[in-house]
């Protein structure tokens, strides 16, 4: 079909142009482990046990629930952003014949073209569910690999309906949300104008950035229940910072992009700290009412100070760097692997507070000298 062979042109391979390096590293990366991993003296070891070896990674996966629960999420967030992608590509001005274009076919059409634009984008996962299936038909485990491929192509589906949507409906006026209108008398400070912004134009991340922030202490709970309560509740603390990295990010250049105005205020800098601490804490509410639940007053103690002071040195980080994003992720994986570190040599109950302390000292030298 000529809309296929249009989409293909326009989205496909726009989209693995401007994620060509971030989809080389992820999945070379497992396809090097997969295929290219040595054992250390396999002399003494069976070609059948190297194989099994190098599927280890595989195979854990499509037979432990949790890890596969983990595996969905990872593919959830993939197609997030290739729905982001695609939705922003078709509000620009080179794409607006589609608007009229694609609307001479009938939507099952339409659709169906959507569809194969977002399998083609899928299709890294789409192979790696393929070969699961294959490796999990030989060993046996088979619910798992079937859930992820139903999964693809459910959210597939359902990305090709919303793409059908977007382009059968005409460019409209900007329309107040359902947060805008129950918020519309509140008087609205520094703090919670960033957030609504969140609830605005980003509902989707945040909805799904809260879900696997709920859902993923229960794996890491039961996974590693034979460690210390207050390491595993300052490691669940860690990986629930991370997790909100994005909102994080988008709270910087929103303040940076329409809030700058309030860097003229006349106002005390432990002040400007406490509107990023109130902040950072009313977007973290769902986490710290998560760690409450599985954790008892001391360890909830420990690892909410260190998921409100890591939150906050994730959002200094940006003070530094700006909105580079390469060099951000760079700055959280470095973060995250010391964070684990630490926490492993047993200094879960100071690593709050070294990190208030820090993210203090970065906010008073950087706030006002913001690049």
């Amino acid at each position: 079909m000529a809309l296929t062979k249009t989409l293909y042109k326009i989205f496909v391979k726009g989209f693995y142009k401007v994620h060509a390096g971030q989809l080389l590293f992820l999945f070379g990366t497992i396809l090097t482990y997969l295929f290219y991993i040595q054992v250390l003296s396999d002399d003494h070891i069976t070609t059948q046990e190297t194989i099994l070896y190098n599927l280890s990674f595989v195979l854990t996966i499509i037979s432990s629930p949790i890890l596969g629960v983990l595996m969905m999420f990872v593919f959830l967030i993939f197609s997030l952003k290739s729905y982001n992608y695609i939705s922003a590509q078709i509000y620009q001005p080179t794409n607006f014949f589609l608007f009229y274009s694609a609307n001479s076919l009938s939507k099952s059409q339409q659709i169906k073209s959507w569809l194969i634009c977002q399998l083609l984008i899928s299709f890294p996962i789409i192979i790696y569910v393929l070969f699961s299936i294959i490796v999990g038909w030989v060993y046996g485990f088979y619910l798992l690999p079937l859930l992820f491929l139903g999964l693809v192509l459910g959210v597939s589906l359902l990305c090709s309906f919303f793409y059908t949507n977007l382009v059968n409906n005409p460019i409209k006026a900007y329309k107040s949300s359902i947060v805008v209108k129950l918020t519309r008398k509140w008087k609205k400070n520094l703090v919670i104008i960033p957030l609504l912004n969140l609830f605005e134009t980003q509902l989707i991340t945040l909805s799904i950035t809260k879900l696997i922030v709920i859902v993923l202490p229960i794996g890491l709970v039961k996974t590693l229940s034979d460690m210390n309560e207050v390491a595993l509740s300052a490691f669940v603390a860690v990986i629930m910072a991370v997790s909100n990295t994005v909102l994080i990010f988008e709270i910087h250049r929103f303040e940076r992009n329409y809030l700058s105005f309030a860097l003229n205020f006349p106002t005390k800098i432990a002040l400007s700290f406490l509107q990023w601490l109130l902040t950072i804490t009313v977007l973290l509410l769902p986490e710290i009412i998560t760690l409450k639940y599985f954790f008892d007053w001391e360890s909830f103690g420990y690892a909410l100070l260190i998921l409100i002071s890591l939150s906050l040195f994730l959002k200094s980080i940006l003070l530094v760097v700006a909105a580079n994003m390469k060099s951000f992720l760079y700055s959280i994986f470095m973060l995250l692997f010391l964070s684990v570190l630490f926490i492993q040599f047993g200094a879960s109950r100071f690593l709050g507070f070294a990190y208030f302390l820090i993210v203090y000292l970065v906010f008073y030298r950087k706030y006002y000298q913001q690049p």
